[in-house]
C-alpha cells in the first residue's frame, strides 16, 4: 500500500497540484495569498479553527476531509472514539467548512466496515485511502456544479476531543463502552 498516494499531499502531488503546510491559516499574509492567487478551493485537514477571512478567501470555499462519519463523530480522534465505543462502521466525510466545527454542508461520505483484526492504525490506513477518493468525488461535484447536500444537522452527533489518559488506559485494557 502506497501511503503517500492516499494522503492529501500525496493525492495533490499526483495531479501536480502545489501544496504547502501552513502553521497559521488565519494569518493575513496567507489569506491575502489565497485571494491573490485566485484559489478556487482550499482543502483543510487539521484542528485549527478557521476564521471568516480564510473561509471566504477561496472562490468556492474550504473543504475539510474529516476522519469520521458526520454528524455522529464531530471533532477530533474520530477513529479512536469509534474503536472506544466498539463501532462496526468507520468512515470519512468531506464537507464545506463553516465557522462551526464539522457542521458545513456534507458533500460526500465513504464508509468501511471494521474487521475483527482491525486496529486504530489499520483503520487510519483504510480511511486515508477512502479520504483520497472522497476528496476526488467532492472536487468533481464542485467542478460540475452538482454538489450533494447530505444530512449533517447542526447539533446532531457528539463533539469529541483528545482522549484523556483515563480513556486511553480504559481502551488499552479492553474496557470499552457502548455509546
Amino acid at each position: 500500500l502506497d501511503k503517500k498516494r492516499y494522503s492529501v499531499i500525496g493525492l495533490a502531488e499526483s495531479f501536480n497540484i502545489a501544496t504547502k503546510i501552513i502553521n497559521d491559516v488565519n494569518h493575513p499574509d496567507f489569506v491575502n495569498r489565497i485571494k491573490a492567487e485566485k484559489i478556487d478551493v482550499l482543502i483543510f485537514q487539521g484542528y485549527q479553527k478557521l476564521g471568516p477571512a480564510i473561509l471566504e478567501a477561496p472562490a468556492w470555499g474550504c473543504l475539510n476531509r474529516h476522519s469520521g462519519p458526520l454528524p455522529k463523530y464531530r471533532g477530533s480522534f474520530a477513529i479512536f472514539w469509534g474503536m472506544y465505543f466498539q463501532e462496526s462502521q468507520f468512515g470519512v466525510s468531506v464537507h464545506k467548512m463553516t465557522e462551526k466545527f464539522d457542521e458545513g454542508r456534507l458533500l460526500t461520505q465513504k464508509v468501511v466496515s471494521r474487521k475483527r483484526n482491525d486496529t486504530i492504525a489499520t483503520l487510519y490506513d483504510k480511511t486515508n485511502q477512502l479520504g483520497a477518493n472522497a476528496l476526488v468525488d467532492a472536487l468533481e461535484q464542485i467542478e460540475n456544479q452538482r454538489e450533494a447536500d447530505l444530512p449533517n444537522e447542526p447539533g446532531a452527533g457528539s463533539i469529541f476531543r483528545t482522549p484523556s489518559l483515563k480513556n486511553l488506559v480504559s481502551y488499552c485494557l479492553g474496557r470499552r463502552r457502548s455509546k
